[in-house]
């Protein structure tokens, strides 16, 4: 028999009591005896307790202190807003800003409730009132030495901001009047009713190209949130859209970010109605509701149409008629269609003279209209290369309606260089579509000279297109948009096709002398030099702009075209071998890709971008 030795069981010390040892070791702390645990004891060390560390959960607010946080921060607000309307002057803001002696005669540890109060206001404030340029941001403690550069900063964004919206107004507007802002119009207005329209305003109107693409990127983020996410669909939206468009070469290059943009143009457009009769929606019962298909809205439904159209309404869709259709000569996308609410916003601004600027939005849509039926000849042609022939009796109605809508000019407007550029574009769209008819298939080839005349034709309207676009001031090349600078595209490159074209009947060297596209591409690199010079004084600083991108890029160009108008006269056959350019090849460089050439996809269309 084994006799065992007695036993010894301990209890557990309770939660929180385990010794220094076992709380390091993770292990059940056993009792004994003695004043040592059993591990303590069996390994030989000393028991001793061990420290409490451990942390309460902090109390959850309740319900109602939620609830009074949330009403400070509103209380806050609220005097913050009050006080941006206001319009406060210098002394009110130092003493809004400044802190307050007489809150608490005696400094106590914790902050009162109105001091916090304050202090927020004071941030909120600072914030609202630092221009975007600005990186520092205000401390709760504010000395007077800060107030008086918060009080500067603000005084020096106000200028600005006044700055820009008159440079808008008077510049880019006096281009492209794709709306109304009256003398009155301050920017409080703007910022408040039209806050998208307005940061597209501060976007062209900055002179450092670096701000410019951080604010062109901050738009395209906002359209992508508001559209694309958010389902907005509103005037705001699309008049800061199409301020976007008209002027993006500043600080946004590509053409599928150019194709896009004016698609989603067109379909705010549609969304808001605006190519439809004011206050009309498809009809609930009756016969003719048989034929239509009721569909629910996937986003917020527009509301109840208005019983009239507004003048805002009308220059918005006219301007985004004028727009996309420049911009489907690059992008390859459909622009919008020509309808009779367009008919009835011509009618209707022509009438009502708003301001003296619409007279020359509905000179450009309606030049742009014979622009639009020229393109879509060549564009069909494109597509289908047996109906470019028959495209020649056309020429002589296009021509008839472009003389209409010259007659019905006035003698200012003949002189607006802007009115100019379109009209000598449209006439160039008008004549180059004899470029593009296929030679006969017949051998024995009969001198067209329908075609020459309308080749002769060309040649004129691209020259006096050129001097106009040479013959603009700083501040008139400063507000010229995107189309004036597609039209220049446009034009020299229909020069230099024609310059190299091979046929026995066609004088090159005649060509060459009445228009030289050589003299052409360096006179307006020194234009754009020029250009960037008055940058340079007006800005004092030594960024890249797009002028200098342009000059540097056209000069590389001019080696380039001077080679091929060498081949091409070392290539040139007499005789019956008439080298009369394929069709399809001639439209694909001069159209409806005329945007593809090095200089110009670099500066103002890249597809890499």
């Amino acid at each position: 028999m084994f006799s065992s030795s007695p036993t010894t069981t301990g209890v557990s010390a309770p939660y929180g009591h385990a010794c220094a040892g076992c709380s390091r070791a993770k292990c059940k702390c056993v009792t004994r005896n003695g004043s040592s645990c059993e591990r303590c004891h069996r390994l030989g060390k000393e028991c001793a307790p061990a420290a409490l560390v451990r942390k309460r959960r902090p109390r959850k607010p309740t319900p109602a202190a939620r609830r009074s946080q949330l009403e400070d921060k509103l209380s806050d607000l609220v005097s913050l807003l009050q006080a941006q309307h206001s319009q406060p002057t210098v002394n009110d803001l130092g003493n809004v800003l400044s802190v307050p002696q007489s809150v608490s005669p005696h400094p106590t540890n914790a902050p009162s409730m109105a001091e916090a109060s304050l202090s927020n206001c004071r941030n909120a404030l600072y914030q609202s009132l630092t221009p975007i340029t600005m990186a520092s941001k205000s401390t709760a403690h504010v000395s007077p030495a800060s107030n008086n550069a918060g009080i500067c900063a603000n005084s020096v964004s106000q200028m600005k901001d006044e700055q820009d919206l008159h440079t808008f107004r008077t510049l880019h507007l006096k281009c492209f009047p794709l709306l109304y802002l009256s003398d009155e119009t301050t920017v409080e207005e703007l910022r408040r009713e039209r806050p998208f329209l307005w940061l597209n305003i501060q976007a062209i109107c900055t002179r450092l190209p670096s701000q410019q693409h951080d604010l062109g990127m901050q738009i395209r983020k906002i359209l992508a949130t508001r559209i694309l996410v958010e389902e907005e669909r509103s005037i705001d939206m699309l008049l800061g859209l199409l301020v976007f468009l008209s002027w993006s070469f500043y600080f946004a290059r590509g053409k599928p970010l150019l194709g896009m943009s004016s698609s989603i143009a067109k379909s705010l457009v549609i969304n808001l109605r605006l190519d439809r009769p004011a206050g009309t929606r498809p009809p609930a019962d009756g016969p003719v509701a048989t034929f239509y298909c009721h569909k629910p809205w996937t986003f917020l439904e527009p509301a109840a149409g208005n019983e009239f159209r507004s003048n805002e309404e009308r220059r918005a869709l006219l301007a985004c008629f004028v727009l996309t259709g420049t911009l489907s000569l690059i992008t390859a996308h459909d622009p919008m269609r020509w309808g009779p609410q367009m008919d009835e916003a011509i009618l209707k601004l022509s009438e009502e003279h708003q301001c003296p600027e619409d007279e020359l939005l509905v000179a450009l849509a309606r030049i742009s209209k014979v622009s639009e039926d020229a393109a879509a000849l060549i564009r069909y042609g494109f597509e289908d290369t047996e109906s470019v022939g028959p495209a020649l009796i056309h020429v002589k109605s296009l021509r008839n309606s472009l003389d209409q809508v010259r007659n019905l000019l006035s003698a200012d407007l003949l002189c607006n260089k802007t009115v100019l550029s379109y009209l000598y574009s449209a006439e160039v769209m008008i004549h180059e579509i004899a470029l593009f008819q296929l030679p006969s298939a017949s051998f024995y080839r009969t001198f067209d000279f329908r075609r020459f005349e309308y080749l002769h034709n060309c040649v004129p309207a691209i020259k006096s297109g050129l001097d106009n676009f040479l013959s603009l001031d700083s501040d008139e090349f400063r507000g010229s948009n995107f189309s004036i600078m597609l039209q220049f595209s446009h034009s020299i490159q229909v020069l230099h096709r024609l310059s190299c074209l091979q046929n026995p009947g066609w004088d090159r060297d005649l060509i060459r002398s009445t228009a030289n596209v050589l003299s052409y591409l360096e006179q307006v690199a020194a234009r754009m030099d020029q250009a960037h010079e008055d940058w340079k004084l007006e800005t004092n600083s030594e960024e890249i702009t797009v002028y200098t991108r342009g000059a540097q890029l056209l000069r590389l160009a001019a080696p380039m075209w001077a080679a091929s108008m060498e081949k091409a006269d070392a290539d040139a056959v007499p005789g019956d071998e008439m080298g009369s350019e394929p069709m399809r090849s001639a439209i694909d460089d001069t159209l409806m890709e005329f945007s593809d050439e090095s200089w110009f996809t670099d500066v103002f269309g890249s597809l890499n971008y």
